[in-house]
């Protein structure tokens, strides 16, 4: 192949985009993959437009995939959502959503090696809100 027919060359940011993929690919299965709205309506007992109206009012985390909004599982317990996602959303409304979703999966030894939706899962949000609030004095203002 000449190195004009080259991906890289006809797309610089080629290999970006495939580590971006499966960045989002790999927080997909750590999150128990995604659910539907009509998912989401089902598991939580409400209408589709509520769950929309919730999504719109930061109360449920969504990412947008394509045309569609899909909801990742780990954010619900027993056809609930977690208590503390909301109070997540809202200390990271600057972040995109896949940040958000990054935050909540990732172990953190200020939670003792704890991911911060298993925080959320066993203790509630006030380990979460101690990382949050840290996290925020260490940002640049």
């Amino acid at each position: 192949m000449t190195s004009e027919r080259r991906p890289e060359r006809l797309e610089p940011l080629a290999g970006a985009i495939a580590r971006g993929a499966e960045a989002q690919a790999r927080l997909i299965e750590a999150a128990g993959g995604l659910l539907s709205l009509e998912g989401v309506a089902t598991l939580i007992g409400i209408a589709l437009t509520k769950v929309d109206a919730q999504r719109a009012a930061g109360r449920l985390l969504a990412l947008q995939i394509r045309d569609d909004w899909t909801y990742p599982a780990a954010q619900f317990r027993d056809g609930e959502v977690l208590d503390g996602i909301p109070e997540v959303i809202a200390s990271m409304a600057d972040a995109s959503a896949w940040s958000i979703l990054d935050f909540l999966l990732a172990p953190d030894d200020a939670l003792g090696g704890q991911a911060p939706i298993a925080a959320l899962r066993v203790s509630g949000f006030g380990a979460v809100q101690r990382l949050l609030a840290s996290r925020q004095a260490d940002a640049f203002v």
